[in-house]
């Protein structure tokens, strides 16, 4: 399958919404970010090249957006969309907080590649959540995650809200392996950890990905289009965004109060130390997920916050 095919498929069958105009800007945004990632490899080795790169599609990034989303603002104003203000928000922690942040991070690292595909991945894993959980709730297509806290165990919960996600924003075919997943090795893979604490309940989430090399190649490929450009650094910044996503998705559900999160910042392993890390202490949930593209798991722990 050619590059553009590939691309053409993904975005026409899983991530058009149906309203031409939101459709054609997102596809837009979409190439925005594989420009960047593109031009990005290609200048790896050359410094000069690769700020340009950064700084023109930091700037290009901003200008585009502004007007899409002054134009799907527009569009939801027109039709009377009544979680406009909820969007909108959306919209404007990207601009202001987000894009600002991804910026920052270029200008410190002295567009080091690896903050490049940091923006890159960030842009990606952003527009796809966008999409899928809000977008498609403008015509009335979002699938709403059900929780029934009287009947469901957090164990289940926690699969189910983990297929949700990824089949919302993937099309995968996920299927739950093992519910007590004790560490085993499948193959090389990528080990993210990240926690939050909640101050109002005095609790501490820890949580661990672990995601297949294969799954994240494949990921990090698909929505950029081209295999050839999903480098380890690229499906590792995707991995990280979609992670925090998860996180987010969960900590209503497993808190179960309106609250303000402190997020830690998250940090990569290698196996040896999550090994290490599920001898000292097995976490009290533990599930491993098999996909049509690779396997991956999810441990999280909660403990007092001491």
């Amino acid at each position: 399958m050619s590059e553009e095919k590939y691309n053409e498929d993904l975005w026409e069958n899983h991530y058009h919404i149906g309203v031409e105009k939101v459709d054609e800007q997102h596809d837009k945004l979409f190439s925005i970010a594989r420009r960047i990632a593109k031009i990005g490899e290609e200048s790896s080795q050359n410094q000069f090249r690769r700020a340009f790169v950064g700084k023109e599609g930091i700037k290009f990034l901003k200008s585009y957006t502004l007007q899409h989303f002054a134009d799907e603002e527009a569009y939801m104003k027109r039709i009377g969309y009544p979680h406009f203000a909820a969007h909108k928000q959306e919209h404007d922690k990207f601009r202001d907080v987000i894009v600002p942040g991804l910026e920052q991070n270029l200008i410190q690292t002295g567009y080091a590649q690896e903050s490049v595909e940091a923006l890159v991945a960030a842009v990606l894993a952003w527009l796809v959540n966008h999409i899928a959980k809000t977008d498609f709730a403008i015509i009335g297509k979002a699938v709403p995650f059900e929780y029934d806290a009287e009947t469901e165990q957090i164990e289940e919960t926690i699969a189910n809200v983990t297929i949700h996600m990824f089949t919302g924003l993937f099309d995968l075919k996920i299927s739950v392996l093992h519910t007590h997943y004790g560490g085993e090795d499948f193959g090389e893979s990528i080990y993210y950890e990240r926690s939050y604490r909640s101050p109002q309940t005095s609790q501490k989430i820890q949580f661990i990905t672990v995601i297949s090399n294969e799954m994240s190649a494949y990921l990090c490929g698909m929505l950029l289009g081209d295999p050839s450009l999903a480098t380890q650094n690229m499906a590792a910044s995707l991995i990280e965004e979609f992670s925090f996503m998860l996180i987010q998705h969960l900590d209503s559900i497993l808190i179960k109060e309106e609250h303000q999160c402190d997020y830690a910042d998250g940090n990569f392993f290698d196996r040896q130390t999550f090994e290490q890390k599920m001898h000292a202490k097995m976490p009290e949930f533990s599930i491993l997920f098999e996909t049509n593209a690779g396997k991956f798991a999810e441990c999280l722990d909660r403990m007092p916050i001491l």
